[in-house]
Formats: C-alpha cells, structure tokens, sequence
C-alpha cells in the first residue's frame, strides 16, 4: 500500500482515519509539505502586488501635476483607396460644409478613363507613373480642384486637343453620382505654374504627361456647373438687366450690355459683348474680386472666358483688387464671340468661392444689332415732369441697310414697359452702311427712379428718374 500511496497524485486523508501509525506519520508529513508550499508561493504573489503598487505610487507621487501623455489613434491606410471626403469651404458669410466623393471614372469628350488615386501632392516636377492609356492618376486628397493627369499618347493627345470651351468633363464619383464641369480653358502653362492646383473654387485640372514637355505643358480646366435645382432660380437669382441680386455679401447690378465690332482689337469674324455692372459689399470684411468667376454663356451651351483685352473696351475699368465693405465699384466684362452667333438670350453668371453664383439675362435676339455700335448721348425729364426725354446715335457697321422699328427700340422698369410718345425721326428707322443717324425719343415717365433703355438689344441702365 506504501507503493500505491506514493504513486497518487491527491489522497483524501478521511480515507485513513484509522489507519496504522505509519501512514498516519505519512500523511502529517504530506501536510505539513503541502501547507508550507502554499505559505511560500502565496508571499510571493503577495509581494509581487506590493512591488508593482510601490512602483504605482512612487511614479505617480513623483510627478503629479503631469498626467501620462495622451495617445493619438492612428490610421492606418494600405493603399489610398476610394471614400468620401469632407472638405470645409471657408467664405465671407461663414463656414459651409461640403461633402466631395473620391473619383472613380472621368469622361472627356466621350472618352472614360479608369481613376488611379496615388498620395502625390501635384507641383512643377509631378510625373506619376501610368500604365495605361485609359487610366487617369488623380492626386488623393486635391477635392476642390480635382487633380488629374493622363499618358501622353497619340489618342489621349488628339481628345484634349480636341475639347471648347463649354465642352462637358463629367466625373463619376465612387458612389455613382456624376459631377459635371464646363471647360472654361485649354491651354499651355508653365511648368512651375502652381496656380492651376489652387483648391479655391470647384473645379477640374486635366494635364497632360509630356515626355519632352519643355518650359510647358497641355492642361485643360473645366469650372463646376451647379445643378439647375441648386442655382436658386426660383429664388430670384436669375435677374435682367438693371436687377439687383444678392451673392454672398455681394450684391450685384448688371448695369447694361453692348457690343463692339470693326475695333483693331478684335479678330475678323468676332464681336466683343462687354457687359457693365456694379457690385456693393454688404458685409463686414474685404472681399479680393479674384475669388470671383466671371463667365459668359449662349444658349448653344458654349462658355465664353472672361476677355481681359476686351473688357479694356468697356465704359468702366475691368474688375480688380479689393472691395472694402460698404465699397460699390463700377466695373465691365468683356468677351469674345463670334459674330454669326445665333443665340436669343446670352447668360452671364458670377461665381464666388464659396459656390454660390447668380445669373443675369442679356438679351441677343436680332443678328442686325451685330452690326450696330448704338450710343445714348442725353437723357432727361421734360419741365412738366411726365415724360422722359432720351437722344443718341446708331451707326450701321454692316454691308447692309439697318432698319428699326417700333419693337426695336423699348424702355421698362420691374416688368412694366412704358409708353412710346414721340420719335424724331418717325420710325422706321434706315440706316445706310457706315451712316450714322441721330435720334431723339420721348417716353412717358417711369414711376420708379430706375429703368432700362433698348435699342436692338442695346441696353442701358437709367438711373435718377425719381
């Protein structure tokens, strides 16, 4: 039984309650065994405890004013795949929250290429690698101006080659949504031009990877088309001439709109429109009219960019520098269209950072005002106070005889058009080719101290009546 005992792993000692003396002694001595590991490996736990608070305390007495440092979660991103990014766009009247998606597709004149996103800030020296024809690299992170680049191939050469003014660049977004810009220019820029990557206003950069690029590079842009339901429309951001119109701080007059032809400024085959207006800063910090977008559009869908030297032609100073609040500034646009151009109405948006814009109707009905330059020299009211005295010129800069008659020439206020009473001389209206005739027309008297004079879709802003 000594052997068997010896072999157990436990014994239950109400087994031996009354067993000889010997297995008794044994089991006292087991006891006592057992008892004595316990003691020694409970005070070493119990020790250990009382090291590790120790150590607690003292660490913590030592430096009490300063907590542990905080940690900072980490992402961790293995490649930069698709997602939604949330950018915040800063402008005069607070702070607006967009939500701009990651790019998966991107369409140019029909063509779609597949969206390669690569962490790679654009500059001077960016030649990210592409593999293929019909991927586009896309810059992560640029959601603003959406930043791509293409492989410089015959095919991708002749598509922006290719691509007008107005064209449509559409950008499917990774949730399927597909934004929509218009390209606003096509051109050439220097290599260590950085303002093509601004992230300012919504828009598109498309370059092109030019191997023997030079001081230069092919690079197509395309500004944001707001959705018709998010233009405010039915809010009355859509005016005429002569209408104010609130944009941001800003609120804007489009004073009158004319055209410009046989200028040595102007290349055969095209007219400049110059379009005057006035803006009024409204708020309370200084407004840089470059964040401004000033674009010109026909009913074809055709964009026209802001003419610099065609704006030089205007009444007013092309805009520029600074409006401080409280500040109004007289200002024209000019552009370049052609003088063909069939369109009945022309729209004129002005754009700010933030997104908003605002859309004036400038009326472009008969081809013969083409060829007219059309001046109103006097305007005044009669010495009884009832009627509206308005005097000027028409030239006929065309080959062919002008005429101009009743519905030619209007003068309205806020939807009402008033009454004709007299013209010197009596309609119609010749003019012969390069003749210029004098006018004189007298209307009854506008109830509101503002109104606007046509003359072939000529029109001028009156101001004073009242």
């Amino acid at each position: 039984m000594s052997d068997d005992l010896n072999q157990q792993d436990y014994v239950d000692p109400d087994l031996y309650d009354d067993a000889p003396v010997g297995i008794s002694g044994r089991l006292n001595q087991l006891r006592s065994e057992r008892g004595t590991m316990v003691v020694v490996i409970g005070a070493t736990v119990g020790s250990a405890a009382l090291l590790c608070l120790f150590i607690f305390l003292l660490l913590n007495n030592g430096d009490a004013d300063e907590p542990f440092p905080e940690t900072t979660p980490v992402e961790v991103v293995s490649s930069p795949a698709a997602r939604d990014v949330v950018v915040e766009a800063i402008s005069d009247s607070g702070t607006v929250s967009i939500t701009l998606e990651s790019p998966a597709f991107l369409s140019v004149s029909g063509e779609r290429y597949n969206v390669l996103p690569i962490v790679s800030e654009p500059g001077p020296d960016w030649r990210p690698a592409i593999e293929s024809e019909t991927t586009a690299v896309w810059s992560y992170g640029t959601v603003i101006n959406y930043v791509f680049a293409v492989n410089d191939d015959e095919s991708n050469r002749a598509i922006l080659d290719s691509v007008a003014l107005g064209d449509e660049i559409v950008l499917t977004t990774s949730s399927g949504d597909d934004l929509t810009f218009a390209v606003s220019s096509r051109e050439r820029v220097a290599v260590n031009n950085t303002d093509i990557f601004a992230q300012r206003a919504p828009a598109v950069t498309v370059m092109l990877l030019e191997e023997d690029a030079g001081d230069d590079r092919l690079v197509v842009q395309g500004r944001y088309v707001v959705p018709d339901a998010a233009t405010g429309a039915e809010a009355g951001r859509v005016v005429g001439i002569g209408e104010q119109v609130q944009l941001d701080t800003l609120q804007v007059t489009v004073a009158g709109a004319s055209t410009l032809v046989n200028r040595p400024e102007i290349p055969a085959g095209f007219v400049v429109l110059l379009v005057d207006f006035q803006l009024s800063n409204v708020g309370s910090t200084p407004i840089n009219v470059d964040t401004l977008s000033l674009v010109l559009l026909d009913e074809l869908g055709n964009l026209y960019a802001l003419s610099p030297v065609a704006a030089q032609l205007g009444n007013n100073r092309p805009l520029s520098g600074v409006i401080s609040p409280g500040q109004t500034v007289a200002a024209t646009a000019g552009y370049q269209i052609p003088i063909d151009l069939v369109s009945p109405t022309l729209r004129w948006q002005v754009i700010a950072r933030s997104g908003s814009q605002i859309e004036a109707i400038l009326p472009f009905r008969d081809a013969a005002a083409l060829r007219a330059s059309v001046t109103l020299q006097s305007a005044q009211v009669s010495a009884d106070g009832t009627n509206l005295i308005l005097g000027g010129q028409v030239t006929n800069l065309g080959e062919q005889a002008l005429v101009i008659d009743t519905g030619n020439v209007t003068l309205g206020s806020e939807g009402t058009i008033y009454l004709m009473l007299s013209t010197n001389p009596a309609f119609p209206w010749v003019v012969a080719p390069g003749q210029t005739l004098t006018f004189q027309v007298t209307f009854q008297r506008p109830t509101g101290s503002t109104a606007v004079f046509t003359i072939l879709d000529h029109a001028f802003q009156l101001t004073g009546l009242r």
